[in-house]
C-alpha cells in the first residue's frame, strides 16, 4: 500500500477503484401527462366512433332490392321515407334514375319486395284512358 494515499470514510473507499455513476434523472411529469391526455383522447374517440354507427330504422331507409345491368352497372330500389327512389350504382358512382313520391305506390313497391301481400296491391298506373293521375316520376 505504498504510495497509494488511504480514504478517510467507508463511501469513499468503496468507489476507490470505479468511476462515479451520475444520478439518473426523473421523468419529466408534462410528459407523462401528455401520454396520458393522448391515450384518452384515442379512447373518447374510438367510443364515440362506435356510437355514430346508428343504424335508420327501416321506415326511414331501406334497400328494397337490386338487379344486375351487366358486368359493371346495377340498379337499386331503395325506400326513403314515403318515396322510393330506383337508383343507378356503377364504378363512377349513385345515380337517382327515377322516384316515386305516392306513398300508396310506395306501400305497394315494398309489399312486393318484401313478398308479403296482405292485401291485394293496386295498379301503379291506372287502366282507365285519360282517367286518374299517375304517380309522380321524377326521371
Amino acid at each position: 500500500a505504498a504510495g497509494h494515499p488511504l480514504p478517510l470514510d467507508a463511501a469513499a473507499s468503496a468507489s476507490a477503484g470505479r468511476p462515479s455513476a451520475a444520478p439518473r434523472p426523473l421523468p419529466d411529469w408534462r410528459l407523462l401527462a401528455a401520454l396520458a391526455a393522448a391515450f384518452t383522447a384515442v379512447g373518447g374517440y374510438r367510443l364515440m366512433a362506435g356510437r355514430a354507427k346508428a343504424t335508420l330504422p327501416t321506415d326511414v331507409f331501406e334497400v328494397l332490392g337490386e338487379a344486375s345491368l351487366g358486368t359493371s352497372h346495377a340498379v337499386r330500389v331503395v325506400r326513403f321515407g314515403p318515396r322510393t327512389l330506383l337508383v343507378g350504382v356503377s364504378s363512377a358512382g349513385c345515380q337517382t334514375l327515377a322516384e316515386l313520391a305516392d306513398p300508396q305506390a310506395t306501400d305497394c313497391i315494398v309489399a312486393a319486395c318484401r313478398g308479403a301481400r296482405s292485401r291485394p296491391a293496386a295498379p301503379l298506373v291506372p287502366s282507365g284512358r285519360g282517367r286518374g293521375v299517375a304517380p309522380e316520376v321524377r326521371g
